[in-house]
């Protein structure tokens, strides 16, 4: 019989034991740097994290470390403004980008491009100069920016294409033109490619060329267009559209990801998913999406781990436990419940924590055998004995 007292107490086990105490000690000693992130939903007020550390960028992610020590990972479309300790000319760049004066902003912001040893850093301020080139006229230098952003962060990129074209058989169409050619013929994923597109027939319609009509992709369809059904009635409803994120389609190309073990990729498609989710979906695609989550980031712990990386690895498997964590506290009727009770305890075995893994590893099978789920019994069953954990 499953207890009462069972979420409460797995929800305890990671703070008190594993995840945040190694996060702590893995953390801690880059110094007293204090930054601050604004973040938010779009259409939202964002909300301002002060006293972070920010320590880079991974999969589409701004990563930093909280004032009480937890790593925090927010979708790079959620972040409006940073303010980074030591660094004079970002942070007077991003006050003019905040105050929607753009041109004055390109001057700092290529200081940092140009001087910055952080590699994080020349990506966002990379970004940014899209949009301050493009209000400014540089229309090639913004589509190079962009063209560059889509190679690292295609989610935020590709709804962030410049549209400040010139006139017809101007030079600065021209050399855009040329950009967007040489961007074509790099490694971009399928998505990015199809932005860079678009871009390009959009630029072919001003100048007259016959290929904006032949080479033109066709439009996605805009929320409320396409399918009328019902709620529930179909994958084609299910897949309703956030902005220009298909829920399901992002989460069908993160599956092929996962599977291919392109996990980097798998993760910008999730993280896109999240971030443009409407509310009404997240009680259906959020706990999937996080267990999916969870399971590129221990794959790729285990690929650092086996490349003698053990701290990047340790790192890795926390944010996994973190992910799988929250479908285990806020998502208990959910099918992927029982897939991230075992992810959790996983990460657990991992890190070292072997007592919380056990604890976690038994309710994994308590609730499998609950909700006859044999496979995670199974597995769960598997792991207690190669913890020397008697399992009748």
């Amino acid at each position: 019989m499953i207890r009462n007292h069972a979420i409460p107490r797995i929800i305890s086990c990671p703070m008190r034991g594993g995840l945040l105490a190694l996060a702590l000690a893995m953390l801690m000693p880059i110094g007293l740097r204090a930054d601050d992130v604004w973040a938010g939903s779009p259409g939202r007020k964002p909300l301002k994290y002060g006293s972070v550390r920010i320590r880079g960028d991974q999969a589409g992610e701004l990563v930093y470390l909280g004032r009480a020590g937890n790593i925090v990972t927010k979708p790079i479309e959620e972040v409006t403004r940073i303010n980074v300790q030591d660094e004079p000319e970002l942070n007077r760049a991003e006050e003019l980008f905040s105050q929607q004066q753009y041109a004055p902003a390109i001057e700092p912001y290529e200081k940092v491009r140009d001087k910055t040893a952080l590699p994080w850093l020349g990506r966002y301020v990379t970004a940014r100069l899209i949009k301050c080139y493009d209000e400014a006229g540089r229309l090639p230098e913004a589509v190079d920016a962009w063209a560059r952003t889509l190679e690292r962060w295609p989610s935020y990129a590709v709804t962030r294409a410049p549209s400040k074209f010139g006139k017809k058989g101007s030079d600065l169409n021209k050399r855009a033109l040329d950009v967007l050619a040489k961007a074509m013929t790099g490694s971009l994923p399928p998505e990015s490619k199809e932005a860079v597109k678009a871009l390009q027939v959009a630029i072919w319609g001003v100048e007259g060329d016959p290929r904006a009509q032949t080479a033109a992709p066709a439009r996605p369809a805009r929320p409320g267009e396409g399918d009328q059904r019902g709620e529930d009635d179909g994958a084609a409803s299910a897949g309703a559209v956030a902005g220009k994120v298909d829920v399901v389609e992002a989460l069908s190309r993160a599956d092929r990801h996962h599977e291919a073990k392109r996990y980097d990729d798998a993760l910008i498609e999730i993280n896109r998913a999240l971030a443009g989710m409407p509310e009404r979906r997240r009680q259906t695609y959020m706990p999937r999406l996080l267990a999916l989550k969870a399971a590129c980031l221990m794959a790729k712990g285990d690929a650092l781990a086996k490349a003698g990386k053990a701290d990047q690895a340790r790192a890795e498997y926390i944010r996994a436990g973190l992910a799988a964590m929250h479908v285990v506290a806020f998502f208990q009727d959910s099918p992927s419940f029982i897939e991230c009770l075992y992810l959790t305890g996983s990460c657990h075995e991992k890190i070292g924590a072997g007592k919380q893994a056990i604890a976690l590893y038994r309710e994994c099978k308590e609730y499998a055998i609950g909700r006859a789920q044999p496979q995670w019994e199974r597995q769960a069953v598997e792991a207690l004995k190669r913890l020397d954990v008697k399992t009748e």
